[in-house]
């Protein structure tokens, strides 16, 4: 979904490997906003480009025979993706907001978040298995000055208005059962102000939004004190959270994979380097 190209490499999935890399988008709540290059040119049929392609594995497989690169492996499965992207009607028809009558679009905002998550829900719809919806300018949330400005006057209001059309139209589709929706950040916010009117950063204590696909939702899990500081009752680390989502999903929390320089990776990951442990009251 929309974001800085800045930011763009935070979103990779690096060792995990190219096919993991997400499609980053531009803004779907411009007039113009359109997926560039899901369709072929006009001058370029489908048999003309089966030609190309087939020019282009004959001269790749000469290549290669003289000299190999890891970054082939790369662009082979860039390419595949493309291929099936442009081929595909049903890819275009799901970026394709146009279809989606004026009051839903109204429903979910006519601003860069309420139209990525409207997306969001169309390319759920039409298959997709992970998508983020942002939309938001960068570091937007990041509130070091006028915090209570911008989350009562522009961050409060839309994160409201998209986050709750998201989850009833999801419910009204029947998708809500089989879609885990998550609005979180990656730590918490001062519990004072600062000299600019502003919250800084703050991993001591924050709050994690989750429902569908299967938590059991309508409740608040744990507390913090009075000055939203600590954790004051059952406190939950990120690892519990992933493993709680790992869980709904079907997939074993308990799950390591091994970083190319030998290093074990738990996929639910918490404190003292424990595996977290999903939420009781949640799934």
């Amino acid at each position: 979904m929309p974001k800085g190209r800045i930011y763009d490499e935070y979103f990779r999935a690096h060792f995990l490997g190219a096919q993991y890399d997400p499609m980053i988008l531009p803004d779907p709540s411009q007039k113009d906003f359109a997926v560039p290059d899901l369709a072929l040119p006009k001058s370029v049929t489908v048999a003309k480009l089966e030609d190309r392609r087939s020019l282009l594995e004959l001269v790749d497989r000469s290549y290669r025979e003289n000299i190999t690169y890891v970054e082939h492996a790369n662009l082979d499965t860039f390419r595949q993706q493309a291929w099936k992207m442009i081929l595909s009607e049903s890819v275009r028809d799901a970026f394709d907001l146009s279809k989606e009558p004026e009051k839903i679009k109204d429903a979910y905002g006519r601003y860069p978040f309420g139209q990525s998550a409207l997306l969001a829900r169309r390319l759920v719809e039409a298959g997709s298995r992970f998508v983020t919806a942002n939309g938001y300018k960068a570091q937007a949330w990041d509130t070091h000055s006028n915090n209570n400005k911008s989350m009562k006057e522009e961050l409060g209001p839309t994160l409201d208005q998209t986050l709750s059309t998201l989850l009833e139209d999801l419910s009204q589709r029947g998708l809500l059962d089989s879609t885990v929706v998550i609005a979180l950040g990656e730590f918490g916010r001062t519990y004072d102000l600062n000299p600019s009117g502003g919250r800084d950063h703050w991993g001591e204590c924050w709050s994690i939004l989750v429902g569908g696909g299967g938590i059991r939702g309508g409740q608040v899990v744990g507390a913090s004190d009075d000055k939203g500081a600590y954790p004051a009752d059952r406190k939950v680390s990120m690892g519990d959270f992933y493993a709680t989502v790992y869980k709904a999903l079907g997939i074993d929390w308990r799950k390591e994979y091994m970083h190319p320089i030998g290093r074990p990776l738990k996929i639910a990951n918490s404190l003292n380097d424990e595996t977290g442990t999903p939420l009781r009251e949640l799934v």
